[in-house]
């Protein structure tokens, strides 16, 4: 049986935990991920399979990318203009409960409480390995009518200069990045 709950403070080891083995480590990322949280700008849901956490969806207030790139951030404010959004920081299954449906309904939990935030729009920074797969893609183009698409190769080759260690390439990472722009169906 699965069961979601909303993020909460206790959770911010076990998080740090997925995002470390999931999507990247660093010096701060513990720290970091604490001070949002503890800021206001950092929610989401956790979901919970049989007593064992099954993955995380969280999402941050405005636009946070992982590695700064000026013209990409001024394009989609410039789409989004003064709406009220939010970026995802991460979505992580664990690799036992992949092809659960677990994915789609951290997914559906999460638009239900962005709308219920009056939130109606959120930037998705996916991650492209460097074979060109991208495992969440089709999940987030589920979630809602994509405003705007742009593939960024190498996207994450600065990430090393940020303290960040990619967990698929190491310190020489040469992954790419999708970045999205998605409305939410109300």
């Amino acid at each position: 049986m699965v069961e979601f709950y909303e993020f909460t403070a206790s959770d911010v080891p076990q998080f740090v935990s997925f995002y470390e083995k999931y999507l990247n480590s660093g010096v701060h990322v513990g720290e970091d991920i604490a001070a949002l949280f503890d800021a206001g700008e950092y929610f989401g849901i956790k979901a919970v399979c049989d007593g064992e956490c099954a993955g995380f969806l969280t999402l941050m207030e405005g636009l946070s990318l992982t590695i700064p790139h000026p013209e990409v951030e001024r394009e989609i404010l410039a789409l989004i203009g003064s709406s009220r959004f939010v970026t995802v920081d991460a979505f992580m299954i664990s690799p036992k409960f992949r092809e659960k449906g677990i994915g789609h309904a951290l997914c559906e939990r999460v638009n239900a409480q962005l709308l219920s935030r009056g939130v109606d729009m959120f930037v998705v920074e996916i991650w492209v390995y460097p074979d060109h797969s991208s495992p969440a893609l089709c999940i987030y183009e589920k979630m809602g009518q994509c405003l705007y698409k742009k593939e960024l190769p190498g996207f994450y080759s600065a990430s090393s200069k940020y303290g960040i260690l990619c967990p698929v390439c190491g310190s020489e990472c040469r992954c790419g990045a999708c970045m999205e722009v998605i409305r939410i169906p109300s």
